[in-house]
């Protein structure tokens, strides 16, 4: 999860070229790849009941996560096999605990805001 506090306006002209940088992934991380977060922080079972009802829609959610979440260059199998991911998949889909698994991000971000 990217950092709670942004960094001071005030301050931003004196950023290394590291911490630019860092800027710009988390920017970017923000816009193309946490959307998911708000959607489980403030409505988890619309997502939910998708993960505890359909094997694919939970096999797409999860191997997209570990898709565009691994150093993979687009080839996903490059850096986890499939035992390894379906083992992960074994986690969640027996106990039924997709829904539970989206509903922690709405627990978790109400704490933080409170």
């Amino acid at each position: 999860m990217p950092p709670l506090a942004p960094p001071d306006p005030a301050t931003l002209d004196d950023l290394t070229g590291a911490e630019r940088a860092a800027l710009a992934t988390l920017r970017e991380a923000d816009e193309w790849g946490s959307r998911y977060s708000a959607q489980q922080s403030t409505r988890p079972q619309t997502v939910g009941y998708g993960l505890v009802d359909s094997p694919a829609a939970f096999c797409a959610w999860i191997v997209e996560k570990f898709w565009s979440w691994t150093d993979s260059g687009g080839d996903l199998h490059r850096v986890i096999t499939r035992d390894e991911l379906l083992d992960n998949l074994m986690l969640y889909w027996p106990p039924g605990t997709g829904a539970s698994s989206a509903r922690l991000y709405w627990e978790s971000l109400r704490q933080v805001n409170e």
